[in-house]
């Protein structure tokens, strides 16, 4: 322990140095014993880089910032490309192109009704004859079975007469020549159905893509990806579901504004212009800024110079040294904190529940073809949704509200037509004790002895306010009367 922290200590009077450097000279002199004498430059550095990485990766906790940030250059790998695609939000493409979580996708077409289920069988089937042909050697002794194969297919879902076929609108013409490829010539190719196949995906991605996110199906697809041991840091930080957990466990470690930095450089590079990027950099790599990030001098020059680039990936470097460095500190610390574990375990109870309603509602489904306690439940639900329906169509008196006569129901005090406060609340009289006496009774009347007279008075005014305001509606009832009559 006392190894790793003389580490990243520098001494006063020592000048300041860039990136690794500067960590190389931290702590030199008080750990010539630990680290050896240098007798070899070259290899004395390559055993301090890994010994630096070795720390960062386990104890970064107890690193300033700016040492992290010196670091993750030091452990930065540029030949890695950057990638800010998240596997768990998937294109429909990428779902059906994962053959080791196509079967949620196949169970959710499947459950959906018997269009869908022939849809994703053709696509399946089609993509396997198209593979298949790709990886054969030797066309000239299997073209029959390629063939055999491709009528099979055009048969099942392409032929107008087939209970399978294809719901969808096909041009006459494109079956047509595919028939006639197929039976009169003899041709076969993999792209003999690729007009088809297309249109499948197309009709599928408008339709039903959306709705399979919204499934259940989709988080066990989640849940998958996330326990299969291949997460990585992209996935987590570039989902909108995973993200609020991620930025929860980093504003803990104190490094959100570093998160923010990501994923604004992250919408810049889609969506930005020249003056997103001075923005961005105003707030993340100026030193008076709350939000600024400790890179190095180098880091921060070399995004200056590209800040008016006709390319928004001014901000890349800067976005992957963070990103692989993140990658092999704070997230493997994020994938054993709590946070995450209460993630998956909601993740995993949305599952569960989904199971019960489905199970349920196949049980009501299969009781209500010979129960009449099913039909009447759905005749009286119906009757529910049309009084429902015609109470929505009636107008609604909104002043009805607070017109409500609830006097004697639920109020304990209402308001007369003079404006007087009358309590309808009786309180429980006193109980006395047993000796006869009521201390708390006692003290009470004792103060409020004074306050009798001006009960009275009260009352008094109150009794005089009453004849003023007859008198006032006497009158003007009776101007009111006469004018009626002329």
């Amino acid at each position: 322990m006392e190894i790793s922290r003389s580490l990243f200590k520098r001494r006063k009077d020592s000048p300041k140095k860039d990136g690794l450097k500067t960590l190389l000279s931290m702590g030199k002199e008080e750990n010539d014993q630990s680290f050896g004498q240098q007798s070899n430059s070259k290899f004395q550095t390559n055993e301090s880089v890994s010994r630096v990485a070795y720390t960062a990766c386990f104890s970064h906790r107890n690193v300033k910032l700016s040492h992290q940030m010196l670091i993750a250059e030091s452990m930065f790998d540029p030949y890695l490309t950057l990638n800010t695609k998240s596997r768990l939000c998937p294109t429909i493409e990428c779902i059906l192109n994962d053959s080791n979580r196509l079967s949620y996708f196949v169970q959710f077409m499947e459950n959906e009704n018997s269009v869908t289920r022939n849809m994703i069988k053709f696509w399946i089937q089609v993509e396997c004859f198209r593979n298949s042909m790709k990886e054969c050697d030797n066309m000239a002794e299997n073209k029959h079975i390629f063939i055999g194969d491709a009528i099979r297919i055009f048969n099942k879902y392409l032929d107008p007469e087939s209970t399978h076929r294809l719901n969808l609108e096909i041009e006459v013409n494109d079956v047509s020549c595919v028939q006639h490829r197929l039976f009169i010539e003899g041709l076969v190719s993999s792209d003999l159905f690729q007009n088809f196949q297309n249109l499948v995906l197309k009709y599928i991605e408008v339709e039903y893509y959306n709705k399979f996110l919204r499934s259940s199906y989709f988080c066990r697809y989640q849940v998958d990806v996330m326990t299969d041991g291949s997460i990585c840091l992209v996935d987590i930080l570039y989902n909108d579901a995973t993200l609020f957990y991620f930025m929860e466990f980093m504003e803990q470690e104190g490094m959100k504004h570093y998160v923010d930095f990501l994923l604004m450089a992250e919408n810049y590079r889609n969506f930005g212009n020249a003056k997103d990027a001075k923005i961005v950099f105003d707030r993340f790599f100026t030193s008076e800024s709350p939000s600024f990030l400790e890179m190095s001098d180098n880091v921060k020059s070399q995004i200056e110079n590209n800040l008016h680039g006709e390319c928004n990936t001014c901000f890349d470097r800067a976005v992957s040294i963070l990103i692989q460095y993140f990658d092999k500190t704070y997230f493997k610390q994020f994938l054993q904190s709590q946070v995450y574990i209460n993630f998956l375990t909601e993740c995993i109870n949305s599952i569960q529940y989904s199971n019960v309603v489905t199970k349920t509602q196949k049980c009501h489904k299969r009781q209500g073809s010979d129960s009449s306690s099913s039909e009447c439940f759905v005749s009286s639900s119906a009757a529910v949704d049309k009084s429902a329906q015609n109470s929505l169509r009636k107008p609604v008196d909104f002043d009805l509200l607070w017109k409500r006569d609830l006097a004697g129901k639920l109020q304990i005090a209402r308001v007369n037509q003079y404006g007087k406060l009358l309590s309808d609340f009786e309180p429980e009289p006193d109980k006395p004790n047993a000796s006869g006496t009521n201390t708390l009774a006692k003290a009470v009347r004792k103060l409020t002895l004074s306050a009798s007279d001006d009960k009275e008075k009260e009352d008094m005014a109150w009794r005089v306010a009453e004849m003023i305001i007859n008198d006032v509606r006497s009158v003007t009832e009776s101007h009111r009367f006469q004018h009626n009559n002329s």
